[in-house]
């Protein structure tokens, strides 16, 4: 009995800290974006995981054809894009730009501490490698909450984490906000600001936990694009060359976190 105790303990700390979490108190629904992907609202570029919704940025009047557009979204095709499991939520663009990622909205106690997190990754290029990034777009990833529940990911209730850059690898973002309602929704966003061959981002091993005691006061921050100034234009395989205009994200540190911009108000 003793060594099978001994097994126990040892197969224990072999999970993963995030793992054993989810075990104890997710409060997701496929938060490992499993299981048989549907197409969203009858569209079958938008096939998403089972209890997850897509959003996006909406484009605005003067939007080149490129910019701003409905990304597509899929199962993770590229295997070594899957962190756990036998899938991930993918969404991507050609040579276009988006805002957008995913949603899911949750039943919790008002007054909640909530810590919602999840693990991204990049795939942006100008070639056709599948597991490097050669020449990529400037990116912005981020994981938010919104206290009171809505489904707008453009909402300036939402808290989002601190914006960050990485390619070709899972990083795990985080952040906390306290339930302003018997529903909260937890958001996940990028932004590529640059209409590269191939803009993608992979998402995988969601967490939404109560935690312990109260939490601070947190700030909704915001980094949407307020400026388009003109970069270089960028040939299509075709050979046709379209005039972009985009706005290029804060520049990051060292780390890879990017300065965060005066909240909103």
């Amino acid at each position: 009995m003793a060594a099978i105790l001994l097994a126990l303990a040892a197969l224990s700390a072999a999970v993963p800290a995030d793992r054993r979490a989810a075990a104890q108190g997710n409060l997701l629904q496929n938060p490992g974006f499993e299981g048989d992907y549907q197409p969203f609202e009858g569209d079958a570029n938008r096939r998403v995981a089972p209890g997850w919704a897509p959003w996006n940025a909406p484009r605005s009047a003067g939007d080149p054809s490129w910019a701003n557009v409905t990304p597509q979204s899929q199962r993770a095709r590229n295997p070594n894009r899957v962190r756990s499991g036998e899938g991930a939520q993918e969404l991507f663009e050609l040579f276009a730009t988006f805002t957008g990622g995913v949603y899911q909205r949750v039943n919790v106690a008002s007054g909640a501490p909530l810590r919602f997190s999840a693990f991204l990754n990049v795939w942006s290029t100008t070639r056709d490698d599948p597991d490097r990034s050669l020449e990529p777009a400037a990116v912005t990833l981020q994981v938010g909450i919104d206290p009171q529940g809505g489904t707008n990911g453009t909402s300036s209730a939402i808290i989002w984490s601190e914006p960050q850059r990485f390619y070709d690898e899972y990083r795990q973002l985080s952040v906390t906000a306290t339930a302003a309602a018997n529903t909260v929704t937890v958001f996940v966003r990028a932004i590529f600001l640059e209409p590269v061959r191939h803009n993608h981002v992979y998402i995988d091993d969601a967490t939404l936990v109560v935690t312990s005691g109260t939490l601070p006061t947190s700030t909704p921050v915001a980094i949407l694009p307020t400026e388009t100034p003109a970069i270089a234009p960028t040939a299509t395989p075709e050979g046709v060359i379209p005039t972009i205009i985009a706005t290029l994200p804060p520049s990051p540190t060292p780390e890879g976190f990017i300065a965060s911009p005066t909240p909103e108000g």
